[in-house]
């Protein structure tokens, strides 16, 4: 029996249903015969478990567990607690997950109250519930075991009745085989396409199986072989089934974090066809009301055509093919569903399966049904000569154009006045007689037209105008005028259609046709070409017709033509330009040739172009300022027009641009320092400037002037003398004239003319630098000078001056011999003067003035000052931190060194000092700031100079001697009679808390008074009966700082220890799980813990672990703590010690504990014979090793000896098992693999060419067993790795078949047959008689030898020696002589005859 399961994992369901004895979201399922190790059980929330034989619940602290079985007809299982805790289980078959109900079997009893913690079901157990309590002896825990049958579901509930935490083994028995694979649900999916096939998506399957477990991973394949191994053959999504394939049984493979299966879930995959559906016809609804194309349709009406039955189907409508696959935006109400695109729109039905939700789309067309009207053009006639705007009109001329090509006898066609009347049809409105209508409206009215399909009565409305058309309207136009040419003749080809615009006036639908008399116009013969030359001069009347090209209305007018004569322009001068950037280009008034181009008074239009043919034909005229195009020189034309006849001339006019001369645009400034009168001005020599002004410019072509404002420049006038006094203080700009003697052009350009004022000297410098000696050394009254730093004083901070020394005021005036460098000059003297001179580094401008450099002394306080020292106290609530509280002018006189007029200031820093800043503000009262150690930093200060001596002196706290902070002091005692004795000198090691000792006296007191004074010392031992205070004086015998603290001494009883045995551990292999036998293991030191402390509780003793019994006994250089559990050793005695945790008590005496590594058995197994067996040899390969006694040895081939015989090909290897060893060390030796050879196991198959093919082939098959292969060699040739030979001499041969591996060899006899091509019968004893050789083992062939006539000579048979070449006791001659043989061919048994001729020679 199989049940469908819901699985979700720890494995927990995709429903959960609270209840309380729901358990379907808390299933663990099982999917292995192995141990399943689980952890601890932890709260369900579930408390309304019972077994079978009790009222009492189960403890809410429930793990569950499902198994299915596969094969085997008994279940059990048993459950082993990791500690000795109590647990209980029930269990159900076949039960369902929701709503369990009682149990099947149960044990609810303590068996942990006589030392039994296994539990479950069990082949000898008879009871089938055990209740509370210690009872179903023998066999506390375990009950009967379930009779099953394939598919049968087992649910074990494990309950943790303690509440310690322990995990468990489960262990499953009986011949029961568990079944991985559980059935789950069927998933469908649908081919709405039509092709044949659907698409799965897995990872939406693969989430509904996992129901929002985020810690599995599922894998879908096609079988469960490949499911159960995790295969890489799986299923990838989307995943495409044929529907010829459906159903598809699938397995989907769960695994856990680990990558560990932990269940099989059979599912199926079901491909299920869309629904059949009809196609479904147009849908046609008459236009109707505003035939606009739209309507209302019911959409339903079509579902009958769709589908006979909807029984079953859901169908809805949609607007698109898109929203209907998707589902998306249905039409609300298909019942009275109006169209949203005029005239036809395509709809889209979705019939859907109600079962599975496959579906078909159906589109089908909505048709708003109205006959077609074609283009309706206006219906036109000329006015009669009334000229009322009425007119009589023929409709039915439109009913060609209304019926647009359709049937006449299909429709019909009614007229109507107004829109309403036609669309409502009302005969009684229509147009009586549409063959003789005159027009209501004058001019021009609207006629409505209803076209009605008569097999429907849909109809349509369309429009057209009548019209009545007068005749067109008309003016005189002006002349056309022709200008005559050179011929002079009045003969000129005018362009009639010139005319065309003018004479139509705006008219639509107007032609123009001209005609040269009034004759030709009415008879409307003879019309002139548009390019017409006139026939009379200087004019000619033209006749005029104008007609309406859509009524024919016509009317004329007149058109005069004109011949005039042409203008002739008067050729302008020159026009120039000076062109001030030299890019030969400039601006041109053209404008200004028009008075000089004129020939007279007359009404002219004149314009300028840039090209002759632009003049010529009137285009791209310019105006005004004209720029040229072409450097330097450029002509342009000149156009003369007549205003009235437009006939024209045209005359050149040439541009010149001439170049000006070249000043630069940015002179440089005339520029000089002001004089002693410092009133800004000074003489300038102009001519210092001449150079800047012409360049490279030839000086003789062109003239120079300057000038005081840049009019004077210009008008050239008012030129300024050679030598020239500013006039304007500090700046005045003037201006230069650079004119081309040539052409008069010319350049102005400004510059300025500047006077310099001279640097002013600061009115309050005091002249003086002084500096204190150098810092910390001797006076010698010479420093070095950072002159500079004068700079700013000598200069106000004026900005832009330099300021340069100089030893002598020569050197400083001539700026030679400068101090460099100005930042470290060392004086020559003291005091000594300096001059300077600053310099406007801009204008190069000077002033001078002087410094004096003096040397002064620095204070001469102590260099080396004994330091400050103190004991750590406890006044800052810290006797530990290193600080405490120093008056640093203690020795403040003795600093200073008697000298007086000086101030000292401490500091913590020498920076500070240097810079004085920071300075220690209660230097009597200072509480040092580093810990232990501090430099103080004294800044001696001359109070008239302030030079500055920085001295230092060191503060020293001297540690307190480290006690240890523990307030109780414990004696381990053996005897627990709460009375020890204990020399005060074993208190040492504690007091000092571990510490050195050294240069520390220790003394003990009865009272914390005489500890603190040192008086009353106890000396030698004291007895403790119970518990004591003690104040103990620990003194520094270097720095003489003492430390107090009492302790309260107390008597506990030491702890216990237990002897384990020796600890073994067998030697482990390499990686490549082989021995290495260094003697060196990892031993788990943590394991022996439990048997030490032989009871205690591990959480109140701690098990220390050493190397020697020394180092146990003092306690010192215990292995660490990280190395107890993977302690390398090669095999040693270590030793413990058991410690009280609260009381630091030892067990005493240490613990010995050996340790031992144990070899591994040593084997290795060699390929003898290169791995190859001969079959049936008498000397095959033996493997192994005999190591003696002591051990076991076990065989890949269930032998086992140590050796053993290889006799057939196959994998071999042995387990050796040391039995002398502890611990049975055992090891598997590396695989060898023999492969069998042999000689070929029947008789070679051997394969011959035919007889007499002219090549004599020998092939030669061996076959053996195993890795057999073979070499084969013909009589005594090469050996050869094929067994075929080619070109085989005739006759019997031999033929050697050898194994290659050493198995043996074997010789056959082959024979080949052929003939003799020639012999010698000459009595030499070789080849003396003819035969076919090779032929004796065919006793039945016959040789029959023939002459070359065919004459009959020898017949032969198949044993005969040969022919001789006699005949009749006679040799015959040398000749050609023919046989034939018949044979029998070996490869077919066929019976052949062969002929051909060999030679005879002598």
């Amino acid at each position: 029996m199989k049940i469908k399961l819901c699985i979700t994992f720890l494995l927990v369901c995709a429903f959960q249903v609270v209840r309380s004895q729901d358990v379907s979201g808390i299933v663990n399922f099982v999917c292995t015969d192995q141990d399943l190790l689980a952890e601890s059980p932890g709260s369900t929330g579930i408390n309304t478990i019972f077994t079978p034989c009790s009222n009492s619940a189960l403890t809410d602290n429930l793990s569950f567990y499902l198994v299915q079985v596969q094969s085997g007809s008994t279940f059990t299982f048993l459950l082993t607690p990791e500690n000795n805790i109590d647990f209980d289980f029930v269990s159900w078959k076949n039960p369902d997950l929701s709503n369990l109900g009682t149990a099947d079997r149960g044990s609810q009893n303590n068996p942990t109250n006589v030392g039994i913690y296994t539990i479950g079901l069990d082949l000898d157990a008879t009871e089938l519930c055990e209740g509370a309590g210690v009872d179903g002896m023998p066999d506390p825990g375990l009950v009967r075991y379930y009779d099953v049958v394939p598919g049968d579901i087992i649910l074990i509930a494990i309950d943790r009745w303690s509440g310690t935490q322990s995990g468990f083994t489960l262990s499953f028995g009986g011949d029961a085989v568990l079944d991985c694979v559980y059935e789950g649900e069927d998933y469908y999916a649908c081919d709405n396409d039509g092709d044949g096939s659907a698409e799965f998506d897995l990872d939406t399957i693969a989430d509904a199986i996992a129901s929002g477990s985020d810690d599995i991973s599922i894998t879908f394949y096609d079988n469960q072989e490949s499911a159960e191994v995790l295969g890489t053959d799986n299923l990838n999504t989307p995943y495409t089934l044929n529907a010829s394939e459906s159903p598809m049984d699938v397995y989907a493979s769960v695994t856990n974090e680990d990558g560990a299966i932990t269940m099989i879930q059979h599912i199926t995959f079901n491909v299920n066809s869309a629904p059949a559906a009809n196609e479904v016809a147009d849908y046609i609804i008459c236009d109707s009301g505003a035939l606009d194309g739209y309507a209302t349709f019911d959409l339903t009406a079509v579902e009958a055509e769709m589908i006979s039955d909807n029984t079953g189907f859901t169908i809805t409508y949609y607007q698109n093919q898109a929203g209907a696959e998707n589902q998306v935006s249905p039409i609300t109400t298909p019942e009275a569903y109006t169209n949203t695109q005029a005239y036809e729109q395509e709809v889209f039905a979705r019939l859907e399966d109600d079962t599975y939700g496959c579906f078909t789309i159906v589109p089908f067309q909505l048709v708003v049904s109205a006959p077609e009207i074609g283009t309706l053009e206006p219906l036109s006639l000329c006015d009669d000569e009334n000229n009322d705007g009425f007119e009589t009109f023929d409709l039915t001329l439109q009913d060609t154009n209304v019926l647009d090509d359709e049937a006449t006898a299909d429709y019909s066609i009614t007229y109507y006045e107004t829109e309403t009347a036609a669309i409502d049809g009302d005969t009684a409105l229509a147009i009586s007689t549409p063959e003789a209508y005159t027009n209501t409206v004058e001019n021009e009215q609207t006629i409505y037209v209803r076209l009605e399909e008569l097999s429907t009565g849909c109809y349509n409305v369309a429009s057209f105008v009548i019209e009545v058309l007068g005749a067109p309207e008309t003016i005189i136009p002006t002349p056309l005028y022709g200008c005559d040419d050179a011929t002079m003749d009045g003969m000129v080809t005018f362009m009639l259609t010139e005319k065309n615009a003018e004479i139509v006036n705006g008219q639509q639908n107007i032609s123009v046709t001209y005609y040269a008399s009034q004759e030709d116009l009415e008879n409307e013969q003879n019309p002139l070409p548009s390019s017409y030359t006139n026939v009379q001069t200087p004019t000619q009347t033209l006749y005029v017709l104008l007609e309406n090209v859509i009524a024919g209305c016509q009317s004329t007018t007149t058109l005069q033509l004109v011949v005039s004569t042409p203008p002739v322009a008067v050729a302008p001068a020159p026009m120039e330009f000076c062109d001030p950037d030299n890019d030969g280009y400039g601006e041109f008034d053209i404008d200004a040739v028009v008075s000089e181009v004129v020939p007279d008074d007359g009404d002219y239009i004149v314009t300028v172009h840039e090209t002759e043919s632009d003049a010529d034909t009137n285009v791209n005229a310019f105006e005004s300022m004209y720029e040229n195009i072409y450097p330097n020189d450029q002509t342009m034309y000149v156009r003369v027009e007549d205003a009235i006849t437009g006939c024209y001339d045209v005359a050149p006019l040439e541009l010149i641009v001439h170049p000006t001369p070249v000043v630069p645009v940015n002179l440089e400034p005339l520029e000089i320092c002001d004089d002693s009168v410092a009133d800004g001005l000074a003489e300038f020599d102009l001519s210092l400037q001449n150079e800047a002004v012409y360049g490279t410019q030839s000086t003789s072509e062109f003239s120079i002037s300057y000038h005081a404002t840049e009019d004077d420049a210009i008008a050239d006038q008012s030129p300024l003398p050679t030598y020239y006094t500013n006039i304007t203080p500090f700046l005045q700009t003037i201006y230069v004239r650079l004119e081309t003697n040539a052409t008069g052009c010319y350049t102005v350009r400004e510059f300025d003319l500047i006077v310099h004022p001279n640097p002013v000297i600061n009115p309050d410098y005091d002249n003086e630098l002084a500096l204190c000696d150098d810092f910390g050394e001797d006076g010698d009254e010479t420093l070095i000078f950072d002159l500079t730093v004068e700079n700013e004083e000598v200069t106000g901070g004026v900005d832009g001056y330099m300021v340069l020394y100089y030893e002598t005021l020569a050197d400083a005036e001539n700026n030679t011999n400068q101090i460099i460098p100005d930042t470290a000059y060392t004086n020559l003297e003291n005091p000594q003067t300096v001059f300077v001179r600053v310099e406007d580094a801009i204008t190069g401008c000077t002033s001078f003035t002087t410094v004096t450099l003096r040397v002064l002394n620095n204070p001469t306080p102590l260099s080396e000052i004994d330091a400050l020292e103190a004991c750590d106290d406890d006044d800052d609530g810290d006797e530990n931190n290193g600080q405490t509280v120093f008056d640093l002018t203690i020795d403040e006189l003795a600093i200073l060194n008697g000298e007086t007029g000086v101030t000292p200031t401490y500091y913590e820093s020498y920076d500070d000092a240097f810079a004085g800043t920071n300075a220690i503000s209660n230097p009597e009262s200072y509480y040092n700031v580093s810990q232990y150690n501090q430099t103080i930093y004294v800044a001696v200060t001359n109070d008239a100079t302030g030079c500055l001596t920085i001295t230092d002196f060191e503060l020293i706290v001297h540690p307190l001697p480290e006690v240890t902070e523990e307030p109780m002091y414990y004696l381990c005692e053996v005897d627990n009679n709460d009375v020890a004795t204990i020399p005060l000198t074993d208190m040492d090691s504690f007091v000092l808390d571990g510490g050195d000792a050294t240069d520390l006296e220790i003394t003990y007191h009865t009272t914390e008074a005489y500890a603190e004074a040192g008086t009353h010392e106890i000396v030698g031992a004291i007895t403790v009966n119970g518990t004591m205070t003690i104040y103990a004086r620990v003194e520094d015998l270097v720095t003489g700082c003492a430390q107090t603290v009492g302790y309260e001494i107390d008597i506990e009883q030491a702890p216990l220890a237990g002897q384990p045995e020796a600890y073994a551990l067998c030697e482990s292999l390499t990686e490549d799980g082989y021995y290495n036998n260094d003697g060196v293991e990892i031993f788990d030191l943590t394991t022996l813990e439990e048997t030490i402390l032989d009871g205690q509780d591990p959480n109140g003793y701690t098990v220390s672990f050493y190397e020697t019994y020394d180092n146990a006994l003092a306690q010192i250089s215990a292995i660490e703590e990280e190395g107890v559990a993977a302690y390398e050793s090669a095999g040693q005695i270590i030793y413990a010690v058991v410690t009280n945790n609260d009381t630091g008590c030892t067990n005493g005496e240490p613990i010995e504990i050996e340790l031992i590594v144990e070899p591994m058995p040593e084997v290795t197994l060699e390929l003898k014979n290169s791995g190859i067996i001969c079959i049936d040899a008498t000397d095959n390969p033996v493997i192994g090793t005999d190591l003696g006694s002591g051990y076991t040895y076990e065989w890949s081939t269930g032998a086992t000896t140590p050796t053993i015989e290889v006799t057939q090909g196959g994998e071999y290897f042995v387990t050796v098992t040391n039995t002398n060893s502890i611990n049975q060390c055992s090891y598997t030796s590396n695989s060898v693999i023999f492969e069998e050879a042999s000689l070929p196991s029947v008789t070679p198959t051997v394969i011959q060419s035919e007889m007499f093919s002219g090549n004599n082939t020998v092939e030669v098959t061996a076959n053996g067993s195993g890795s057999s292969a073979y070499e084969y060699q013909l009589d005594d040739n090469p050996v050869q790795d094929s067994g075929l030979f080619t070109n085989v001499e005739p006759g019997v041969h031999t033929v050697t078949i050898t194994e290659v591996n050493g198995c043996g060899s074997l010789t056959i006899e082959v024979s080949v047959v052929d003939y003799m091509k020639y012999f010698t019968p000459n009595g030499d004893g070789v080849n003396d008689t003819w035969r076919i050789i090779g032929l004796e083992n065919q006793e039945n062939a016959q040789v029959f030898i023939f002459d070359r006539y065919g004459k009959l000579i020898k017949q032969l048979n198949a044993t005969s020696e040969g022919w001789d070449g006699t005949y009749n006791g006679k040799i015959l001659t040398s000749n050609d002589y023919w046989f034939k043989v018949v044979y029998t061919e070996p490869s077919t048994g066929e019976v052949k005859e062969y002929t051909d001729h060999f030679a005879m020679k002598k």
